[in-house]
């Protein structure tokens, strides 16, 4: 299942903000010259796997309390605040433990295996592969978006209250697709950032502020969206939307 862009937004994820490069692991075995370094950063890629497992455990339970809530109208909006408050503190301490990880990395890895490295991790089958990905993940968020629409144009019986909710999610909608095209640039740029073995615990740290900075525009709009949606449908009609809603999740 390809996982849908606005995730990534909402609760984090992806190679950029764990600073770890796909088929590194492989690379180390392969070209890392003696054994003694290899089995040092084999432990490094344990305790890397470790601490993810746990992220991402941690981010399948806020999401599936996240789902839940999102079907009950009487939910208030801070405890939305609360919950978007809470995923960015945690990603950031997560993030911060990635970046020790990936300096532990760069300087264990000598400098013509770390070339070696990156050629096998960026082949041009892989980011074909990765290009395809994207764009499958693009077009089944357009999908997804317009059926919310579409549900809200179905469910909402009042057509001020109609008219209301469709005007915030032109907004939403707006607001989202700036996100993700700013989004998408800086895993354009930062994905090149990604492969220098002497990228620095501050640029990376300034990466990560960057992503977190579209996360919490996206937050905001959310909030506003969801906002004029409580405020213009009945319980029933709330939550026969939120569910179209949910699916993008």
């Amino acid at each position: 299942m390809i996982i849908a862009l606005i995730i990534a937004l909402l609760f984090a994820g992806g190679s950029l903000e764990v600073f770890y490069i796909d088929k590194i692991e492989k690379g180390v075995k392969k070209y890392v010259s003696d054994d003694d370094r290899r089995k040092e950063l084999q432990g490094y890629f344990k305790e890397y796997k470790k601490v993810n497992k746990s992220w991402n455990k941690g981010m399948q339970r806020d999401l599936k309390n996240f789902k839940k809530q999102n079907l009950d109208r009487a939910v208030a909006i801070t405890w939305y605040e609360d919950f978007f408050k809470k995923r960015l503190d945690e990603t950031a301490k997560v993030q911060h433990e990635f970046i020790d990880y990936r300096i532990n990395l760069q300087n264990l890895i000598y400098d013509d295996e770390w070339t070696q490295i990156m050629e096998l991790a960026s082949s041009a089958e892989l980011k074909e592969q990765a290009k395809e990905e994207k764009e499958a993940r693009k077009n089944s968020d357009k999908d997804l978006m317009y059926k919310l629409r579409q549900a809200a144009n179905e469910n909402i019986f009042n057509p001020d209250s109609k008219k209301e909710v469709l005007a915030a999610w032109n907004i939403f909608k707006s607001d989202y697709d700036k996100t993700i095209e700013t989004y998408d640039h800086i895993d354009v740029e930062d994905s090149e950032a990604l492969v220098n073995k002497n990228l620095s615990a501050e640029e990376m740290k300034e990466l990560v502020l960057k992503l977190d900075s579209f996360r919490a525009e996206m937050y905001k709009a959310y909030i506003d969206f969801l906002t004029i949606l409580k405020e213009n449908t009945s319980n029933e009609e709330y939550k026969a939307i939120m569910k179209e809603f949910n699916k993008l999740l």
